[in-house]
């Protein structure tokens, strides 16, 4: 990086400069302009390298400079500053660029023959004009949603192979389809009744490659952000099948009862079902599930957490404190069924044992 420039004149003139700029001057502002902008364009054009790009980069620089001019401590000289503000705002264009890269249009436009019919044949209309523009900017949407989780390398990834991986295949189906619109459809499948709102999970990530979870949870909410639908997508192991249990909870409290319909620890049998518990998630969340059948309640398994920033320090921490959570969570479950078999409490067996 190049040195910041010099400084614009003595102390004295650009003290008067500044208290021009401070008073909204038109003279302080041109001289300003006048006397700085051909330098930061050329630190700009050496940083993004295109004229047009550099232009910007130093009309955006000038506005910001001017919009925080109350906030200027004088701890430097103007043109110090100036050269900060442009140097940032040139990285900043050149991220914006690697993740929204321009391509020509040419390949998109159709290509005719001589006598005037096209190439190739017109595409497809069948879904309509709005159904088309609410796919692309349901995608523009998730990744600019991609695009604002942290960059924190091997830590923690959407997008690539990490300790800690958001792996969209993991969860739910149809792994093509946008995780929020997925738990949309399935919520509204299940219940009968649509999400009007946004949508949030609380999710078991993937741990140095391997994923295993024994549930998610989905939250719909409406359009005034009250929690309406919730769905618990369940899985058994050792044989990695999935189950899922949605409810609508509209103006009712959020404790739903269900029969139990899906086979999970061969020690409880099928003919049981379930009662939630469940505070709507915000700063902090809490789940609570009691298993019931003719004796009474039989088990009863309580989850409460804290919301925490997904940064750098805290995903550290976490993944020292344990590496491999996703083993750690198979080898728990296993550990208590060793323990409740020696125990003697009754095996039931599976329908795909008994088949």
């Amino acid at each position: 990086m190049d040195s910041a420039p010099g400084p614009l004149a003595d102390d004295a003139a650009e003290a008067a400069l500044l208290a021009g700029l401070r008073a909204g001057s038109d003279a302080a502002y041109d001289a300003l302009v006048r006397t700085t902008s051909a330098r930061l364009l050329a630190v700009a054009r050496r940083i993004v390298g295109s004229e047009e790009d550099a232009r910007d980069v130093v009309q955006d620089a000038f506005i910001s400079a001017f919009k925080a001019l109350d906030r200027f401590e004088g701890n430097a000289k103007l043109s110090t500053w100036l050269h900060r503000i442009v140097v940032n705002k040139a990285l900043m264009r050149l991220r914006t660029r690697k993740r929204k890269p321009e391509a020509p249009i040419e390949p998109l436009l159709p290509s005719f023959k001589e006598d005037g019919h096209q190439v190739q044949p017109a595409a497809d209309w069948h879904d309509g004009a709005d159904v088309a523009l609410e796919r692309a900017e349901t995608r523009a949407f998730v990744r600019s949603q991609i695009d604002r989780l942290p960059d924190i390398g091997r830590w923690f990834s959407a997008r690539r192979f990490a300790l800690s991986r958001f792996h969209r295949p993991d969860y739910l189906d149809q792994p093509k389809e946008p995780l929020h619109l997925r738990a949309k459809t399935r919520m509204q499948e299940l219940t009968g009744q649509p999400v009007s709102g946004q949508v949030g999970a609380l999710l078991n990530l993937r741990t140095l490659g391997l994923y295993f979870s024994p549930v998610n949870f989905y939250f719909g909410f409406d359009r005034q952000s009250r929690l309406t639908h919730f769905l618990a997508e369940v899985s058994n192991i050792p044989w990695n099948e999935r189950h899922l249990y949605g409810h609508y909870l509209g103006d009712g409290p959020p404790a739903p009862t269900h029969a139990k319909a899906f086979h999970v620890s061969p020690f409880n049998p099928l003919d049981q079902y379930y009662r939630w518990q469940i505070t709507p998630p915000g700063k902090s969340i809490r789940i609570g599930i009691a298993v019931h059948d003719a004796r009474g309640r039989i088990f009863e398994a309580k989850l409460d957490l804290a919301r925490r920033p997904l940064s750098l320090a805290f995903v550290k921490r976490q993944l020292l404190r344990k590496p491999a959570i996703t083993g750690s969570i198979v080898a728990a479950i296993h550990w208590q069924a060793l323990r409740l078999y020696r125990k003697g409490v009754p095996y039931v067996p599976y329908r795909k044992e008994l088949t």
